[in-house]
């Protein structure tokens, strides 16, 4: 074969139809859709993915992030590990079909010790949309209303950082006073409707209250350890998070807490 016949041959491969498209395709332009995470860590999730696939495929290029031991068939639907994820960052939105109790009140109060919290963590903080589709909360007839209200605040404050919840009626904890819940919570106005944890039937007062003499606790976390140590009175800066250990033992101590001259527990 001389020079100019093999020149010929390669002239037609590059030229070829077939090659061209294959290029466009596997290049990056203008035409490629953002990428969503679809985190897999409850096998409810894996029943929940031909619906996700069918409301987001069309805008987004979907790719699934299995945790734990779910059980995932083959399908059409790239696969990444937890460390691939971390690594890209073309994520432009991630989508958590379910998640614990724990779990929403790690992302609540800005605390991560799992990949899912990690992964909720990481893209709250480059602002990258999150949606939860609902909680296995275990709630039962039995549950306190105090215990549920808990859950409510740490819904609402997750929305206050722009985490969409999404789902049915039963996802979601009943406020007290109220006898239905609507059949989704898609945004933070939805959830302005429940009540902020701890809080009584009547009204919260808009003007803050008279506080008595007490300690002020400025750190950025309050955990359990470190409430064994207060009694009394205790004043807390704007920025400081409760974890809800600390919580518990706060009630049990009796002490009396006030964030911005107003008390909630």
């Amino acid at each position: 074969m001389n020079e100019a016949m093999l020149k010929e041959i390669i002239t037609r491969i590059l030229s070829s139809p077939e090659l061209q498209t294959l290029l466009t395709q596997s290049s990056p332009g203008q035409g490629a859709k953002p990428g969503c995470l679809i985190v897999l860590n409850h096998q409810d999730g894996v029943r929940q993915l031909p619906e996700l696939a069918q409301r987001y495929s069309q805008d987004y290029s979907l790719e699934v992030c299995v945790i734990g031991p779910v059980e995932l068939a083959a399908n059409k639907i790239n696969r990444v590990t937890y460390e691939q994820a971390m690594m890209q960052s073309h994520w432009a939105r991630l989508q958590v079909p379910v998640c614990t109790p724990d779990q929403l009140a790690q992302i609540a109060l800005g605390l991560s010790a799992d990949p899912t919290t990690k992964l909720v963590a990481w893209a709250i903080a480059t602002g990258i949309p999150v949606e939860i589709g609902q909680v296995q909360w275990g709630f039962t007839a039995k549950t306190p209303e105090k215990y549920r209200q808990l859950f409510a605040g740490y819904l609402r404050q997750a929305a206050e950082f722009g985490v969409l919840m999404a789902g049915n009626a039963a996802a979601w904890p009943a406020p007290a006073g109220l006898t239905s819940q609507p059949a989704a919570l898609h945004n933070s106005q939805a959830l302005q409707t429940i009540p902020a944890p701890y809080s009584s039937q009547q009204p919260p007062e808009t003007h803050p209250q008279p506080q008595p003499a007490g300690v002020t606790y400025a750190k950025r976390l309050l955990s359990d350890k470190e409430a064994l140590r207060l009694s009394g009175v205790v004043r807390l800066s704007k920025t400081t998070v409760l974890t809800p250990g600390a919580i518990d033992v706060l009630k049990q101590q009796k002490v009396e807490v006030y964030r911005e001259g107003v008390r909630f527990l």
